[in-house]
């Protein structure tokens, strides 16, 4: 499959069509700026497993030592047993549940800046969509204005290797040097630019100076005929007068 490579028409105020990629960009990086991540890290295993081991001989050395100098605590075993057991779990717990705490103060701070993010996006979302209704009413004044002045082609031409447009004479009031874009009226690609070179007393007759679409100038040349109607869909438009082309 060949790749179309047609050129697209843009409209004159090219100023009005929104850089929508850039515009997105900015509103990540100010999203970055103004809120930090806060996430809860994982937990690592082995060195909390460490540290369990660290606090239970911690504890039982204490007892131990409390033991010793308090023999009758030998009467409470299961109760000391408990404790010993139960301590290092509240400890990690009470660090679990710390760090909790401290996620959602730190989140609670941030809602601030997210609303004020929130509020600068909301406004940028509807700069967005206001510049957008103003190219899309552009754009279609834009079809209209070139439907209108649409001239009517009545066959296409192969000679030499060239393509020819012949025109109706009564569908335009053209002269020599006058340069016709033939368009796809569905996405507004263009087939080819064509000059003016001759003038008949019922048709006019344009050749190919540019942008010759590829593909159509393939299916022209497997065509048995060296003459054909325009693709469907297409409309031929002035693009440039032949005094302006004189001046440049």
């Amino acid at each position: 499959m060949q790749r179309d490579k047609r050129p697209r028409i843009l409209p004159a105020d090219s100023n009005a069509i929104v850089p929508l990629r850039k515009l997105t960009t900015e509103i990540e990086t100010h999203q970055s700026s103004q809120l930090e991540k806060v996430d809860w890290h994982p937990w690592n295993l082995p060195e909390v497993i460490k540290w369990l081991g660290a606090a239970l001989g911690y504890l039982m050395g204490v007892v131990g030592f409390i033991a010793l100098f308090f023999p009758s605590i030998g009467t409470f075993r299961v109760l000391t047993l408990v404790l010993v057991l139960s301590i290092p779990i509240l400890l990690v717990a009470g660090y679990y549940a710390a760090g909790l705490i401290n996620l959602a103060r730190k989140r609670l701070r941030q809602y601030s800046a997210l609303h004020i993010l929130i509020s600068s996006q909301d406004a940028e979302l509807e700069q967005l969509n206001e510049k957008l209704s103003e190219t899309e009413t552009l754009l279609l004044g834009l079809g209209s204005h070139l439907l209108a002045s649409r001239i009517e082609i009545e066959r296409v031409r192969l000679s030499r290797g060239k393509v020819f447009l012949i025109i109706d004479i009564q569908s335009a009031q053209l002269q020599k040097g006058d340069q016709i874009l033939l368009i796809d009226t569905a996405d507004g690609k263009t087939f080819g630019l064509f000059e003016i070179t001759e003038i008949e007393r019922t048709r006019y007759t344009a050749q190919i100076v540019a942008n010759l679409d590829a593909v159509w100038a393939g299916d022209l040349h497997q065509m048995a005929s060296s003459e054909s109607h325009p693709p469907p869909g297409s409309a031929a438009i002035l693009y440039r007068k032949g005094q302006e082309t004189d001046e440049q």
